[in-house]
């Protein structure tokens, strides 16, 4: 069938970005308390700065709760789907996965560079693993601004 229209389009892709994000936050921060961290959650966060291939280290309890349920929960649920929009959806959060995890703020072309108040990055999230208690968020800073989780690394 044709592509949807690009409403259809932005409004599906917001639906998914803001399920997914509420569901990572909520996840990571459950599996950064003393259990689940200790078990499950500590071996993603080995190496203090992190690369793209470190983005998918993970324990099959957090690929499966943390990582793969926000992605596919709003897609599955949204009744008109395309698979153009899926396959959309899906590379957009592969990019921001590898991004976050690349060690490199690529300011100008890096959505979070325009938006720093609304979108978390390589920043934020390079000081997540550098100390853990902070930035739990996927693409947004929303529940880390409300849940006093977000912190910004100071130039030194």
């Amino acid at each position: 069938s044709a592509i949807p229209p690009l409403l259809t389009i932005l409004w599906q892709i917001i639906v998914c970005l803001l399920t997914e994000d509420f569901i990572f936050y909520w996840t990571h921060y459950l599996f950064h308390t003393r259990l689940l961290y200790k078990y499950i959650h500590k071996q993603h966060h080995i190496f203090k700065q992190p690369t793209g291939f470190v983005s998918v280290l993970a324990h099959p309890l957090e690929a499966l709760f943390q990582n793969q349920l926000g992605v596919w929960l709003a897609p599955f649920l949204i009744k008109d789907k395309h698979i153009f929009t899926l396959c959309l959806w899906i590379a957009i959060r592969v990019y921001q996965t590898i991004n976050a995890h690349s060690g490199y703020d690529l300011p100008y072309i890096s959505p979070q560079y325009y938006f720093p108040w609304l979108l978390s990055g390589t920043l934020q999230h390079d000081y997540h693993h550098q100390h853990a208690k902070m930035n739990y968020g996927s693409f947004l800073t929303i529940w880390d601004r409300l849940m006093g989780t977000h912190r910004i690394q100071k130039d030194e």
